[in-house]
């Protein structure tokens, strides 16, 4: 395939990576269908590639490094170390390095929530929201759903903006866009402190336990995201799940439609979902809010809010 000038060499084109029989040649269709609105997620981050070279359900692997035989014009980022040093990781600038993972079996994106200039300092406040495991998938996600307008609710009164995305497995995962400055320990603080009100409100049906057998029936509220060398998968990756589903950003009236499940939208769908009703997350990082912004909205809401 020649892609953004360059010969792209997909191996095993017909070869399925799904048990539907979804093979490499249409998710590296759906990917170069996709890459307008996923690209801007990807580019300029170090990114996380998830692959699964004997199918999807046939156990799989992430990788953060280039391969030995990566092609010289593949993307990747130079990212600092601490204490010094630098490590080169995986990255994807265009539609052909997406497609060259693709043909090394890849089928999921995982960006950091940094630029890898400044890897020190996140631009994305990340909530995950984990369903309870004990529940069944549809019953685990209603539940998830209800926790996430609690926390939509909150962040809307404090004028902050925040979108929200199906994970593509079970959950969802709500996004904050920030200007970098704060490091992780003040942006996960903050989040934290977010997250116990939220808690507080509502104990029965959200928890920040870590170990699941203390959650029970509640949603967890994950932060760990919220942290170096963490990813997220990207807005419009399909997951390694079955039936190839995407990890799809959702309108405000999209999170109240009862259709809306963890799965809804696939490969072979969303795209035509996309071109109905356009890109949620199309704004994300013009929207961005400085830290000293975030921290006054959120105050001046609790203040409001209190009794």
């Amino acid at each position: 395939m020649e892609l953004d000038g360059i010969e792209v060499v997909l191996r095993h084109p017909d070869r399925p990576l799904f048990a539907e029989g979804i093979t490499k040649q249409q998710l590296a269709d759906y990917y170069v269908r996709m890459a307008p609105f996923l690209l801007p997620h990807l580019r300029g981050r170090p990114v996380t590639v998830e692959r699964h070279p004997r199918g999807v359900g046939h156990g799989g692997f992430f990788q953060r490094h280039l391969p030995a035989h990566a092609p010289p014009w593949l993307a990747r980022v130079e990212v600092p170390r601490r204490p010094g040093g630098r490590m080169e990781h995986a990255a994807i600038a265009r539609v052909a390095d997406l497609v060259w993972w693709v043909g090394q079996d890849a089928v999921a994106f995982h960006p950091f929530p940094v630029r890898a200039e400044d890897p020190w300092h996140p631009d994305l406040l990340v909530f995950d929201l984990d369903p309870p495991r004990a529940m069944g998938l549809e019953e685990g996600f209603e539940r998830t759903r209800q926790l996430a307008r609690l926390l939509l609710a909150r962040l809307e009164a404090a004028g902050c903006p925040r979108f929200l995305k199906t994970s593509g497995s079970r959950g969802l995962h709500l996004v904050i866009p920030l200007r970098p400055g704060p490091g992780f320990e003040e942006v996960r603080a903050l989040a934290r402190r977010l997250a116990e009100a939220v808690v507080a409100s509502c104990p029965d049906l959200a928890t920040l336990a870590l170990p699941r057998a203390a959650r029970g029936e509640r949603v967890f509220l994950d932060l760990a995201r919220n942290a170096p060398a963490q990813s997220l998968v990207a807005p419009w990756s399909v997951r390694a799940l079955p039936g190839a589903p995407v990890s799809t950003p959702l309108w405000p009236d999209e999170l109240e439609d009862p259709a809306t499940g963890p799965r809804r939208w696939t490969l072979t769908n969303v795209a035509t979902r996309l071109d109905a009703r356009g890109d949620p997350w199309a704004d994300l990082h013009a929207r961005a809010l400085s830290w000293e912004e975030l921290q006054a909205r959120l105050e001046a809401a609790a203040k409001a809010q209190a009794p």
